[in-house]
């Protein structure tokens, strides 16, 4: 037994079969597209990071640059206050002798007072020398980010 169906009804469901392959086609023709622009947006985003750690790495460099250069010119100038600081006492201790008539009356004294100023140091060390250097430092590393602000 055969079932005689119109002709309509046949070419209702070649338009139905047709509409489905239009919109299967036009999916696969969006996952494509989307395949496209996600490979665009995974490149991008690899040049991105590859652009951030070359930055980081400048900011590195910059930072340790700039501590290295004010490390050295403060030991420069350390040195420096040094020798001021032996050739006077030397000067001085010469006056003192010349003053008393005794050579070593004047180096004892000044050997004297360099002691009392070390002692000094010692017990404010952290008021006179670490907490300034250390504030230093940080206002050195963060002068950038402070800048841009």
């Amino acid at each position: 037994m055969q079932i005689n169906r119109p002709a309509e009804h046949n070419h209702e469901v070649s338009r139905a079969g047709e509409g489905i392959l239009n919109r299967f086609k036009q999916a696969r023709q969006l996952m494509i597209i989307n395949k496209e622009k996600i490979d665009r947006l995974i490149e991008h985003a690899d040049q991105y990071l590859e652009t951030e750690k070359e930055l980081a790495e400048l900011v590195i460099i910059e930072k340790t640059g700039r501590v290295f250069a004010a490390s050295m010119s403060g030991l420069i100038l350390v040195m420096l206050s040094m020798l001021v600081l032996v050739f006077s006492g030397i000067a001085i201790a010469c006056v003192i002798a010349y003053l008393t008539g005794e050579l070593y009356i004047g180096f004892v004294a000044i050997a004297l007072l360099f002691l009392l100023l070390a002692a000094l140091l010692y017990t404010k060390r952290a008021q006179l020398l670490s907490t300034p250097l250390l504030n230093l430092f940080i206002r050195m590393v963060l002068k950038k980010h402070e800048e841009g602000n």
